[in-house]
């Protein structure tokens, strides 16, 4: 898992037009864009805000015997006592990785 972050390209304003001399319409862009700060899952191949994952972790602290569709570091199912158990190595790896 690694922290990164994304631009999200979908808050994209629209267009707002402007007219030249010659009556052709330039269009402006506005870009409406935050950082957004993400976590990337390798073994799901997706990213997923820091809040996504919390709320995932806070189910899975809530229901460890619940069995989930995958785990945080897996694409198989798991517990939720394994997905805490990866949340915590998580942490750990970030922790002591060296920047």
């Amino acid at each position: 898992m690694t922290l990164s972050y994304v631009w999200p390209l979908d808050r994209l304003n629209k267009p707002q037009g402007l007219t030249s001399s010659k009556g052709i319409t330039n269009r402006v862009y506005k870009l409406n864009i935050k950082k957004m700060r993400v976590i990337y899952l390798p073994a799901l191949q997706r990213r997923v805000t820091i809040g996504q994952y919390c709320k995932a972790v806070k189910l899975a602290k809530a229901n460890p015997d619940r069995k989930f569709k995958y785990t945080l570091e897996t694409w198989w199912p798991g517990t939720g006592k394994d997905i805490v158990k990866q949340f915590v190595k998580g942490i750990h790896d970030r922790i002591n990785q060296k920047n």
